[in-house]
């Protein structure tokens, strides 16, 4: 009964801190969608389309039953705040400003959330990169014609900057690097397109546990059963995507612009686990 009662209170936590992760996803669509949008009336489904996806999607398996690798989901968490303070930081200064919170205490967020992604995960060090291709991803008519024209925005690049310096200065002093034969070793080679591939795939929905245990003696019925489920839940998560993709494609301000923008963004993030020597779990797409 009580380990009953631990396992409970541990899934409980892992759906909870899910929850916020996939809410803050929704949160970071519909602002940027306002800034890409050519109508406001889409943003909303937009958004709930993105959350939807991103909550329903297989790959969080593992992150609501495993503590080890929960520090994922606090990353997505954390980098959505920072991103969605970013947006509203460097639209200030553009010709119709859409603010929820006033410049400084935006600001104040965007920071603190930079220190909760880098306290999650090392990943967190694409964070300032993936802030540059938020900021080419909207139209200039959408923001200051130059980074140093907004002080808001100008002050926070310094400021994540300087957290993710320090963050690297502190973690050298502390972590010891991963032995050549650690599969978390850094290795330039086949495991590179390895790793890359099998990203993709467990991005598309690739039901990384239902094939394990397919693959192993005796549990081929919930193997199939695991794959069917997953193929299920991600065909329905993936039309309604396409969907909205369809339906508002069109009334972007910048199409070209913003379908570039969304191949550096998933490049980049998926770009630390690629030299991974002999390690791709799923959930490292999220």
């Amino acid at each position: 009964f009580v380990i009953d009662r631990q396992r409970n209170r541990h899934l409980a936590f892992g759906l909870g801190i899910h929850f916020l992760a996939f809410t803050a996803v929704g949160l970071f669509g519909a602002r940027l969608a306002h800034v890409l949008r050519g109508a406001d009336s889409s943003r909303m489904r937009a958004a709930a389309a993105g959350a939807f996806f991103y909550g329903a999607h297989t790959v969080h398996f593992l992150p609501t039953h495993w503590a080890s690798c929960r520090q994922q989901t606090l990353l997505v968490f954390f980098e959505a705040v920072a991103l969605t303070a970013w947006l509203a930081l460097i639209r200030t200064s553009g010709p119709r400003p859409q603010q929820k919170f006033r410049i400084w205490e935006t600001l104040g967020v965007c920071i603190c959330a930079a220190v909760g992604a880098f306290g999650s995960t090392e990943a967190a060090l694409t964070l300032p990169l993936l802030g540059a291709i938020v900021w080419s991803a909207i139209p200039p008519s959408q923001r200051p014609q130059r980074l140093t024209s907004s002080l808001p925005a100008t002050a926070a690049v310094v400021g994540v900057v300087s957290v993710a310096l320090a963050w690297a200065v502190i973690r050298s002093q502390l972590v010891v690097p991963a032995a050549p034969e650690s599969p978390y070793a850094l290795k330039v080679g086949w495991n590179m397109v390895r790793n890359f591939v099998g990203l993709l795939a467990f991005a598309v929905g690739l039901p990384r546990e239902g094939v394990r245990l397919l693959q192993t003696p005796g549990s081929a019925a919930e193997g199939v059963a695991a794959i069917a489920g997953c193929i299920l839940m991600q065909a329905g998560t993936i039309g309604a995507l396409a969907g909205v993709v369809r339906r508002y494609r069109l009334k972007l301000v910048d199409p070209q612009r913003a379908l570039l923008a969304w191949a550096c963004f998933t490049l980049v993030a998926l770009a630390p686990y690629v030299p991974l020597a002999r390690q791709c779990y799923a959930y490292y797409v999220l």
